[in-house]
């Protein structure tokens, strides 16, 4: 079976593991640290949600202002428009944290 790891370098773990767990995520302790969460998409696609210093130390070019530049942008299936929605539906309900809402302003463009 091929899978993808996707790293993600964020400012605070927790709070951006609870992100993901609100939209469907599941987390898998196997590859969760405290510098690193594992979330769980399906059986071939995770996000690896790691701190900036985690994610600096397998990298040694500068790592992109997500404010200023896109980084990336990865596409995760699903099976219908009504659960996109639930998906989005979920995100927003985050919104009283920073990181939630910067990312719902980049998937609502």
């Amino acid at each position: 079976m091929r899978q993808i790891f996707i790293n993600l370098p964020v400012k605070d773990v927790d709070a951006s593991m609870l992100f993901y767990t609100q939209l469907g995520f599941n987390v898998n302790p196997l590859f969760t640290f405290n510098d690193q969460k594992c979330m769980v998409w399906s059986d071939q696609i995770y996000v690896m949600l790691q701190t900036v210093d985690m994610y600096k130390s397998g990298n040694t070019k500068n790592l992109a202002d997500p404010k200023q530049n896109t980084i990336a942008t990865f596409t995760l299936p699903v099976e219908s428009l009504g659960q996109l929605n639930e998906i989005m539906e979920k995100g927003l309900k985050q919104e009283d944290q920073s990181s939630s809402r910067q990312l719902m302003k980049v998937l609502c463009r």
